[in-house]
C-alpha cells in the first residue's frame, strides 16, 4: 500500500513539474518570420509589401508583443505593431534612391516580457524605373486585370472594383526573368498579375509563336501568409477564358 502511495506521489510530482516547465517555457515559444526572407530586385522609390508571421503569443495571459521594424536606406510604414494574439502583420518598405545598387536589410524585432525575437529580410535595390516605364506597366497590368474580371468577381465577390480608388499599384521583380510582374493592393487585398507578351510590335496585334499567357493570384491581407486563389489565361491574344490554377506556394516579390 505504501509503495503504491509513493508511486502515486512521484507520478503526481512529475506531472506537476512537467506542467510547470511547460508554463515557464511558453514565452520562449514566441516565433517571428519575415516572408520572404530575401528579395532579389526592388526598384528604388517603389513600395515593397513585406509580411511577417507572429506565433507563440499567450493570448490567455494578456501578453502583448511589440514588433518594431527598421532599415538603413529605406522608409518603413508602419514601424511598430502591438500584437495580442498570433497573426500576420504587414509593412511597406520603400528603398531610398541612395540605396540603389546596395542591399538593404530590414530588421524586425518582436519583444514581450523580456523575450526577444529577431528576423531579417534582405532587399537588393535596383535603379528607379523611368516614369514612362512605370506608367506603361500599370496600363498593361490593368488591361490584363480586366481580362480576369469575371473570374475575380465569381471567386472573390468582396473585392472592390479596381476603379474604386482604393487601390495602390506597384511594379515588382524588375529586371528579373520569368515574365513581367505587377501588384495591386488595398487595405484588405493583394492582387499580383504576371504575364508574358511577345516583344513589340507583336504585342496583342498578330498571332505569333511567342507565349502570351497571363496569371493572377489573390491574397487576403493580414490573414494569408501565401496566395489564396489563382488563375491563368493561356493566351491573352486569343481571348482565352481564365482557368483556376494552384496558387503559388509563396508570395511573389
Amino acid at each position: 500500500m505504501i509503495t503504491k502511495l509513493v508511486k502515486f506521489a512521484l507520478l503526481a510530482m512529475a506531472a506537476w513539474l512537467l506542467s510547470s516547465c511547460t508554463f515557464l517555457q511558453q514565452p520562449n515559444a514566441l516565433s517571428l518570420q519575415i516572408i520572404p526572407d530575401e528579395i532579389l530586385a526592388v526598384s528604388a522609390g517603389q513600395p515593397c509589401l513585406l509580411i511577417a508571421a507572429i506565433e507563440g503569443i499567450d493570448a490567455n495571459a494578456g501578453s502583448v508583443v511589440t514588433v518594431t521594424a527598421s532599415a538603413v536606406g529605406a522608409e518603413i510604414e508602419p514601424a511598430t505593431w502591438h500584437m495580442r494574439s498570433d497573426g500576420i502583420i504587414e509593412f511597406l518598405v520603400i528603398p531610398d534612391p541612395v540605396s540603389t545598387g546596395k542591399k538593404v536589410q530590414v530588421v524586425l524585432v518582436a519583444e514581450t516580457d523580456g523575450v526577444v525575437r529577431q528576423d531579417i529580410c534582405s532587399l537588393h535595390v535596383t535603379d528607379a524605373l523611368p516614369d514612362t516605364t512605370t506608367i506603361s506597366l500599370a496600363n498593361q497590368a490593368e488591361e490584363i486585370l480586366h481580362d480576369f474580371y469575371d473570374w475575380l468577381v465569381g471567386e472573390c465577390p468582396d473585392i472592390p472594383a479596381k476603379d474604386s480608388g482604393t487601390w495602390t499599384g506597384a511594379p515588382i521583380r524588375p529586371q528579373l526573368l520569368g515574365g513581367t510582374h505587377y501588384m495591386f493592393f488595398n487595405d484588405d487585398w493583394e492582387i499580383v498579375i504576371w504575364w508574358s507578351f511577345p516583344p513589340p510590335p507583336l504585342q496583342r496585334t498578330v498571332t505569333s509563336i511567342w507565349a502570351d499567357w497571363g496569371r493572377i493570384y489573390v491574397r487576403r491581407r493580414f490573414t494569408d501568409r501565401a496566395p489564396w486563389k489563382a488563375a491563368e489565361i493561356s493566351s491573352l491574344h486569343n481571348g482565352e477564358t481564365p482557368k483556376a490554377m494552384d496558387p503559388p506556394k509563396d508570395v511573389i516579390r
